[in-house]
């Protein structure tokens, strides 16, 4: 699959996890994050550490909406498996992050979306 930029199928989705969540993200040698590229067809990306004070990373998901989801679930599946084995299950926390051009359509008038989102996933935003 081709997953140019730019292109109709191609839906860029941005995240930051915090850097202690991505050596399970990533897995050995990379196991975790291709396996979650060949089960859900999507291209995953991982920032590299620029720095060793940064404490989130951003990972770039691209592909068919439907295969961001799931990669996204995924993603937030193994981090709270591994916050669950440092004992850190109480909240995961996962930012996304949105180009400036969308911010009014995810809010809403009034912000009836976004607190509509926030009502149907029992998230804090």
């Amino acid at each position: 699959m081709d997953y140019t930029y730019g292109q109709s199928y191609d839906y860029p989705l941005r995240i930051l996890v915090p850097s202690d969540s991505v050596g399970a993200i990533i897995g050995k040698q990379g196991s975790t994050v291709k396996q979650i590229k060949q089960t859900t067809h999507a291209k995953v990306d991982v920032s590299k550490n620029e720095s060793t004070n940064t404490q989130e990373r951003v990972i770039v998901i691209r592909g068919q909406q439907e295969n961001c989801i799931q990669a996204c679930r995924e993603v937030l599946r193994i981090m709270y498996e591994d916050a669950q084995n440092k004992n850190k299950a109480n909240e995961i926390v996962l930012k996304v992050l949105a180009h400036n051009n969308f911010i009014g359509r995810i809010i809403g008038k009034g912000g009836n979306i976004i607190n509509s989102i926030k009502k149907e996933t029992d998230t804090k935003f």
